[in-house]
């Protein structure tokens, strides 16, 4: 991949090959693209529950779409279906238990 067509305005971050697709974090535009090989963009992934970095991770099967300051995550199954995670479940800020970030 040379060049991703489609991309938002932010500097591009991390990025991680899963399941035939790339995904790249734009943080600054609090998103991650999903795109396929060639660059061209297939989804836009919403990261706006924190401000700041955010993770990927290829764990047990998926692709875990973390945001650390922030309550909420994204799992990404083999077939690219997204789920909306929250990781904390007392409903508040403070973790009582992060079921996404190690």
């Amino acid at each position: 991949m040379t060049a991703v067509t489609g991309a938002g305005t932010g500097h591009l971050d991390e990025a991680a090959v899963f399941a035939g697709q790339v995904y790249r974090t734009d943080s600054s535009a609090t998103q991650v693209l999903e795109l396929d090989i060639s660059g061209k963009v297939k989804n836009h992934i919403a990261t706006a529950d924190s401000s700041g970095a955010v993770s990927l991770e290829q764990r047990e099967g998926a692709l875990i779409i973390n945001e650390p300051r922030g309550s909420a995550g994204y799992v990404v199954s083999k077939t690219h279906q997204i789920t909306k995670i929250t990781k904390y479940t007392d409903g508040g800020d403070g973790p009582e238990k992060d079921t996404v970030a190690s």
